[in-house]
């Protein structure tokens, strides 16, 4: 376990090559180089501003995630001085977690050297199918050839702490549909699979294409059917089922997300990022009380994200503050979409002896639902994670 006062990085590149019909975090579109040269170039500025500051300026680092967008398109320099000499590389403790998200098409062996070269530890890489028709709906740019030459690169390069992304409970897809992608993934022996059910959200080319009736998703209990298999086949192959999306091999699982089921504080950069800060760091930010913690979400706005940091201020960000309930909420939520379950120690320390009791009352009546119900923890059932979100709000009452 790293030191309970230190945290993670998120450094979200706001730059695609293409956009995704199913995608809504916030990126641009550009193969400029200069501009991502200087786009670069700015991320890290910022993340020097932000470690200087108070609130960040004490802890040791456990884990940088560099997510998307597409972290891919930057050129290999910046991963280099990234984690060069440096106010982020002081700060890492040794052995940390460094993440980066790659697209298959993008990695070359110049690339994947270049990655290791500069000390990233993990990549994450974009598969989320191998079968062309879903991948052609998806709008990726690659096909399985570009997966599996990507892989080969890495691994020859001596990155082997690999994860790929599957996107399943697409339209139309059937158990034996999604046998076959878990059979492609498995060929690929990856450590670490994260899947992640379609989703239709606002504002995105494939939720107007839903409301327009061009595409029709799943009904509930179909998904969860997927869900289940997808589970169950996974883990009959020999990989853990340790968080709701996630699967590893013994010990692979990813440390940076495990900091976010455990609301370790992370620093966020870019626009669209979202930073959490625990009441300590909380406070010192912004110079009141925050006994709840506080979510800072980065303004999702590249020119003015730009503004601010050629000027040395801080970049524009929303404060979500939650309240008892909401913090309640997300605490039995984290705590129950992972094997580590939710502990009543945790519980009691943050909301009290009364509370835990109550949600532990109501525990008891789902008894079967649970892999371990007893006076100190409460963990799901993997297949039961289908059911997370009626099961949280049965439990608060």
């Amino acid at each position: 376990m790293p030191p309970s006062d230190s945290f993670g990085v998120y450094i979200h590149v706001p730059w695609c090559s293409r956009r995704c019909g199913y995608c809504d975090f916030y990126a641009g579109v550009t193969r400029d180089p200069e501009v991502l040269r200087l786009g670069g170039e700015r991320l890290r500025a910022d993340l020097a501003r932000q470690l200087a500051s108070p609130a960040w300026s004490e802890g040791a680092i456990h884990s940088v995630y560099l997510g998307g967008g597409t972290p891919s398109l930057l050129p290999p320099e910046f991963f280099r001085q990234l984690l060069g000499p440096g106010p982020l590389a002081e700060r890492l403790l040794p052995g940390a977690e460094i993440t980066v998200e790659l697209n298959p098409e993008h990695i070359t062996d110049k690339l994947a050297g270049s990655l290791v070269a500069a000390g990233i530890t993990r990549a994450s890489l974009g598969a989320q199918s191998a079968d062309p028709g879903a991948l052609a709906f998806l709008d990726r740019e690659h096909d399985l050839g570009d997966l599996q030459r990507g892989l080969q690169r890495l691994r020859a390069a001596g990155l082997t702490n690999l994860s790929l992304d599957l996107i399943y409970q697409l339209p139309g897809q059937t158990a034996t549909a999604l046998r076959r992608e878990i059979a492609a993934l498995r060929a690929l022996d990856p450590p670490h699979i994260s899947a992640y059910g379609l989703g239709y959200e606002a504002g995105t080319r494939l939720d107007l294409r839903r409301r327009q009736g061009r595409v029709t998703p799943l009904d509930g209990d179909h998904s969860a059917r997927l869900f289940r298999l997808l589970s169950k086949e996974l883990r009959t192959a020999g990989y853990q089922h340790y968080e709701v999306s996630s699967f590893c091999r013994a010990g692979q699982e990813s440390r940076h997300n495990r900091g976010y089921w455990e609301l370790r504080d992370c620093l966020a950069v870019g626009p669209g990022a979202s930073a959490w800060l625990n009441p300590q760091r909380a406070t010192i930010l912004t110079g009141q009380a925050e006994p709840w913690g506080l979510r800072l979400n980065r303004l999702p706005n590249l020119r003015l994200f730009n503004d601010a940091v050629d000027a040395g201020q801080p970049t524009p960000a929303e404060a979500d503050r939650p309240d008892r309930d909401a913090a309640l909420l997300e605490a039995v939520y984290l705590g129950l979409r992972w094997r580590q379950g939710l502990e009543r120690r945790v519980l009691v320390g943050r909301f009290g002896t009364l509370t835990a009791d109550g949600i532990w009352a109501r525990a008891r009546l789902h008894r079967r639902r649970f892999q371990h119900c007893n006076g100190e923890r409460l963990v799901l059932r993997p297949e039961h994670w289908v059911l997370l979100d009626e099961l949280v709000l049965s439990l608060l009452g």
